[in-house]
């Protein structure tokens, strides 16, 4: 869970001061990780200059990536087991790692079935 998650850098934080930024990196890829299996996404990819996500229920990430930055649009029709493409084409700087990670937790945690939200990873 992601409380899970962030009792873990919690406790890292506290035996060892301060994560280093590929430390730091790894828990925010694990948040956008369970943030996106909460919102039903199967994978995640960068297409530069797209952000390619492979969803169960594309509607509800088309809800929670409204209003963001850019353009998100689904492709073309569900397969047979119900996974569609959506394509998100951010502005140039959101496609650096640390970026679209926090941009990523924000916009999937926002309207998670599960009502989860997510504080930042430190």
């Amino acid at each position: 869970s992601m409380a899970e998650l962030e009792a873990v850098g919690r406790d890292l934080a506290g035996a060892y001061g301060d994560a280093p930024p590929v430390a730091a990196a790894c828990l925010r890829f694990a948040q956008v990780r369970l943030a996106a299996a909460l919102q039903g996404i199967r994978s995640i990819v960068v297409r530069d200059p797209d952000v390619v996500f492979r969803s169960s229920r594309p509607r509800e990430l088309m809800l929670a990536m409204h209003g963001v930055q850019g353009t998100v649009k689904a492709i073309g029709s569900p397969d047979a087991a119900g996974v569609q493409d959506v394509y998100w084409r951010p502005p140039k700087p959101f496609l650096e790692a640390a970026s679209l990670a926090t941009v990523l937790v924000r916009r999937l945690l926002a309207n998670a079935t599960d009502g989860t939200t997510a504080a930042p990873a430190r």
